[in-house]
């Protein structure tokens, strides 16, 4: 999936998000800039009938200093507003953006914002259990989860739809992802003001730590054989909209 960015100026933003958690490391952008720290966020977006952003919302732990520029870049986003009755309609959305704090060559920061995808909100109330006997026999690997998240915020047809991993029975990881997809809380699309039906996916990773022979040889003497799971994985990708009524359509700064 093609990733939309926009870019804006910040100033002192350096130490006043030293308290708000990185989600990964990046890669360092291109022109000279360098990525501080990079954040995953969910914001929803209000869509007038010409696809322009209206509103974002953003989440409350942002930092205030973050909180202009991050709506200035995202505002420039343009979408394909759904269709009612022949006419384009209001919409409301939800993103997965990614921002990333740049230092520049000239010592100032910029920040950027990339567009993932955007569907409904997706609230998980629980992370998935790693299957204790997958760990002893270091399972490991991916599944699709997909399902439809209804106007009222229920999610039904909940299901794996694809799987990958070191062995041919994925049955414990899938009753893991089903537990997860059961207490999840949605927050369905909006069409004219209306709730609509919209299907997801949700990719889900179990990844066990890669440790040396020399660690192994340890772990033998000292009787511990539970081998470590990997606390640098994000075990729920992000989610997913199969069919969302609203459609990226361009960024006029990417």
């Amino acid at each position: 999936m093609k990733a939309w960015v926009a870019m804006v100026g910040i100033a002192g933003a350096a130490l006043a998000v030293s308290g708000w958690s990185a989600a990964r490391a990046a890669a360092p952008p291109a022109g000279g800039q360098q990525v501080a720290r990079e954040y995953h966020a969910e914001v929803a977006l209000d869509i007038d009938a010409h696809g322009q952003v209206t509103a974002v919302q953003l989440p409350a732990d942002l930092p205030p200093v973050l909180a202009g520029p991050a709506r200035e870049a995202i505002g420039h986003w343009r979408f394909e507003p759904p269709v009612r009755g022949g006419h384009a309609v209001t919409a409301r959305t939800w993103a997965q953006v990614r921002l990333q704090l740049l230092r520049q060559s000239d010592g100032n920061y910029g920040l950027r914002a990339v567009y993932g995808s955007n569907g409904p909100g997706l609230t998980f109330a629980r992370r998935p259990d790693y299957p204790r006997n997958e760990i002893r026999q270091r399972g490991q690997g991916r599944l699709v989860m997909e399902a439809t998240v209804q106007p009222d915020g229920t999610l039904t047809d909940v299901h794996m739809a694809s799987y990958r991993f070191n062995h041919p029975d994925p049955g414990a990881f899938r009753t893991s992802a089903e537990t997860v997809m059961r207490y999840a809380h949605a927050q369905p699309e909006l069409v004219d003001g209306k709730p609509v039906a919209t299907r997801i996916q949700v990719a889900f990773v179990w990844a066990l730590q890669s440790i040396t022979r020399g660690e192994a040889l340890s772990r033998q003497v000292s009787k511990e054989t539970t081998p470590g799971i990997d606390s640098g994985s994000r075990p729920i990708g992000e989610v997913v909209a199969l069919d969302s009524p609203v459609r990226l359509i361009r960024d006029p700064q990417g």
